[in-house]
């Protein structure tokens, strides 16, 4: 370092190692510049070369120190006594990445296997339905709607009992087992369960396979789904089978459909096994007395406007029985000559009151019977039914049973053999006694009749 004296001020002034000596200086004090020094000032040139060497280092160290300042500036808020805290660094920002991972593929599972089984043939489609339509008109009008479906669903639940018949044939063949069905189980003449007069209507059907084994044949598409639904019901039936010597029971539950449209089947051949050694009560379906009184009052409203609806049935299906009569039974007017057609066991007949006319504690008929067709009647049997009318028992035409025994019981009935034959295409003349009848009695006349031989013209054989 060099030393001098401010000649203005006298100020103690200290500068770095003079190089030249025309170098000028400033005093800090009073800003006064003057030369330093004159040449004897100057330090021998081994000691410039040495101070120098000590500036070089000490501008060097004040660069480094001065860049630090610069790095760290930005950390600072010259406005703000706080420090600017960092950011972290989001959970989505990854520094560093991983490789994909490699594809894989996985097996595509098998689709459900499904079989048809039609039972068309083996539905009497006469039966009457709950609206009185037959079964073959309702599905004639198409089975779209939900009212549709409660018409056919109690008569054709039944042939869920094909079931195991169709799955068997499907895999080739009957079990090693037979298979019997729970309600078989039951017995007959004693009360049964809710859940039995369930499987009974034919929507569930449980069979015991022998050996350990059981199977669910439930509605549905989905064969576990079809078990949790039902499991409430077939559960109890499921313990009834468990093994006695405590082993577990294996059930396998089979989903199907029954398109009442197509009177057909579907089973879906997949099933759903699992086993248990007890079928407890599902969790969370405690009920409490209220839900069940409710549930008994509500049952009790149904069964009331059911119980109002079969008779209306019952009394509109009667009176079209007592205003058209039977297939075999034709209703006799004896005030009119019109002819009545009437099926005999061989074929149709056409039967006419010629006249009436009173005989003993009776009457004596006299009628026109017409063979349509080609064959000869012999051994006929005719058989005549006369009475009070039901609207003179009942006064309505409401259906009862008490009214209905009683009108039964008033019925009277006579069966002839007559002796001549019915000769085809011809009116035969044939006397009827009926007896013993009243006047009012007579107008309710009913006739049915039967043959046991028909015979045909025989023609010439011919030669060749």
């Amino acid at each position: 370092m060099f030393k001098t004296t401010c000649p203005k001020c006298n100020a103690k002034l200290q500068f770095p190692l003079l190089t030249s000596q025309a170098t000028m200086v400033r005093c800090p004090v009073c800003k006064q510049t003057f030369h330093p020094a004159t040449g004897t000032q100057f330090p021998q040139r081994a000691q410039v070369q040495k101070n120098y060497g000590k500036f070089v280092g000490i501008a060097i160290s004040g660069l480094i120190v001065f860049g630090i300042i610069l790095l760290l500036g930005p950390l600072f808020d010259s406005g703000s006594k706080s420090l600017v805290q960092p950011q972290p660094v989001p959970a989505t920002a990854q520094t560093t990445s991983t490789p994909p991972a490699a594809n894989v593929t996985h097996p595509v599972p098998p689709a459900p296997r499904w079989i048809h089984a039609n039972y068309r043939g083996l539905v009497d489609l006469q039966d009457l339905t709950q609206s009185g339509q037959t079964i073959q008109s309702v599905i004639a009008e198409g089975v779209k709607h939900r009212y549709e479906k409660g018409q056919l669903q109690p008569l054709l639940d039944q042939f869920s009992r094909l079931l195991p018949q169709a799955l068997e044939t499907a895999r080739g063949g009957p079990a090693e087992l037979p298979r019997t069905s729970i309600i078989d189980e039951l017995p007959e003449n004693s009360p049964l369960p809710a859940w039995a007069a369930i499987l009974k209507g034919g929507r569930i059907m449980v069979t015991d396979d022998g050996n350990g084994t059981a199977s669910v044949f439930a509605t549905g598409t989905d064969a576990k789904q079809a078990y949790d639904a039902c499991y409430s019901v077939v559960r109890h039936a499921l313990a009834a089978l468990l093994p006695s010597d405590g082993q577990s029971l294996k059930v396998r539950t089979y989903a199907y459909q029954n398109d009442y449209a197509n009177c057909e089947l579907k089973l879906c051949l997949d099933p759903y096994v699992t086993e248990a050694k007890d079928f407890p009560v599902p969790a969370g379906t405690r009920t409490t007395l209220t839900t069940y009184s409710n549930a008994l009052l509500t049952l009790g409203q149904h069964v009331d406007k059911l119980e109002k609806s079969v008779q209306q049935l019952q009394s509109e299906s009667f009176m079209r029985s007592l205003e058209e009569g039977g297939k075999t039974r034709v209703h006799l007017d004896p005030t009119q000559k019109s002819y009545q057609r009437v099926e005999c066991n061989n074929g149709p007949l056409m039967v006419s009151v010629d006249s009436m006319e009173s005989y003993l504690d009776g009457y004596r008929l006299t009628l026109q019977i017409g063979n349509p067709s080609y064959m000869t009647y012999s051994g006929f049997e005719a058989t005549t039914y006369w009475g009070p009318s039901w609207q003179d028992i009942a006064g309505t035409n409401n259906f009862s049973e008490a009214i209905s025994a009683k009108w039964q019981s008033l019925q009277r009935s006579n069966t002839v053999t007559l002796t001549d034959s019915l000769m085809p295409g011809k009116w035969n003349w044939v006397k009827i006694i009926v007896a013993p009848a009243k006047p009012d009695e007579i107008r309710n006349l009913e006739m049915s009749f039967k043959s046991s031989t028909v015979s045909f013209m025989t023609m010439p054989k011919p030669d060749n």
